[in-house]
Order: C-alpha cells, then structure tokens, then sequence
C-alpha cells in the first residue's frame, strides 16, 4: 500500500538474492569436487534462466485457484524448507568458529570502493547486469 516500503522490500529481496548467489557459489566449490561443483552450478544456471519463464506460468494457475497473497505464502513455505533442507544436507565445512567483526568488515568495504581501479572496473559491469536483470524481469 506504500510505495516507500515496497521500495525497501525490493532493496532487502534484491540484497537476499545476490547474498545467496554469492554464498551458494562458494559453498559449492567448498564442498564438491571441481567436476561435481561444475554440474551443480550449470544447474543452477539452468533454473536462473527458466525461472523467469516458468514463474509467470506457475503465478497464473496459482490465481486460478487462490488469491495473489498466496503466492507469497507458498514462496515463504519454499524458502522455509530449502532452509530445513540446508541445514540437514549441508555440512560445516569450517571446524573452528572465527567472530564477525562489523567495524572491520565495514572498514574493508570502503578501501576497496574508495579505490579508482575497483569502481572503473565495476561500474560498467554492474550496469550490464542492471540491463541484464530489467531484461529479466520485464520479459514476462
């Protein structure tokens, strides 16, 4: 009903995702062997290309038979088992346990993108991807 929190919603689903792909690319190559990891990322590949394709499709019998918050629901749900199905399938590939320093973390952030060699680089890529996700969204 807010224009400004659904605003900070996209921001917070938009960060979630990019963490996710970010952590599940680094886990896999963690855990798997370098041919094993190579078939599971292709997969993933393969479900990031259809998924646009097959959501609108999936949304569209969901209406059929229920309202559109439902669809968030049964997102929630999924997200809930992945979740379960994580944290019993994955194992810690780390024994020891290493603190999170935030001041530090922070730190790091801005020396790196303070540095002018980082942002020419990263400015046009992160455009391209800008272009690529608005494809991606708007194509449906």
């Amino acid at each position: 009903s807010d224009i400004y929190l659904f605003l900070i919603a996209r921001f917070v689903q938009g960060t979630a995702v990019c963490s996710m792909v970010v952590a599940g690319y680094a886990a896999i190559h963690e855990t798997y062997d370098t041919t094993r990891a190579i078939k599971i990322i292709a997969m993933m590949g393969t479900v990031t290309i259809l998924a646009p394709a097959f959501g609108p499709l999936l949304g569209a019998v969901i209406l059929q038979f229920s309202e559109w918050r439902s669809i968030f629901y049964l997102l929630a749900l999924w997200s809930f088992v992945a979740m379960l199905l994580l944290a019993k399938v994955m194992r810690e590939t780390n024994p020891k346990r290493v603190p999170i320093h935030l001041k530090e973390i922070a730190s790091d952030f801005m020396t790196i993108a303070k540095r002018k060699a980082f942002l020419h680089y990263m400015i046009p890529y992160c455009l391209l991807f800008m272009a690529f996700i608005c494809w991606i969204v708007e194509s449906p």
